[in-house]
């Protein structure tokens, strides 16, 4: 019982990250971009859980690749945002 209030809980947090992220990485500020790879990042393990409660072990293996995307969000948004505060 208290795992599908979990797996519920998930759910709502891989909405409320998704569609945040995918409306902020269309940006066109590199600061608003890197937010959107953290807000990518900070839905994954709730995707995984999600993912692996439910026995859908493909997607599971998906998490790992959109977390390493949204990482380069993050990663190479970051880098444009200390270049132009030098």
């Amino acid at each position: 019982m208290i795992w599908d209030w979990i797996d519920i809980i998930s759910q709502g947090a891989v909405f409320i990250t998704g569609v945040s992220s995918i409306a902020l990485v269309s940006s066109g500020e590199a600061k608003t971009r890197m937010i959107a790879g953290i807000m990518g990042l900070l839905g994954e393990p709730f995707w995984l859980y999600t993912t692996i409660y439910n026995g859908q072990y493909g997607i599971a293996f998906l998490v790992l690749i959109y977390s390493f995307n949204w990482f380069m969000v993050f990663y190479k948004n970051r880098k444009l945002v200390l270049e132009i505060n030098k």
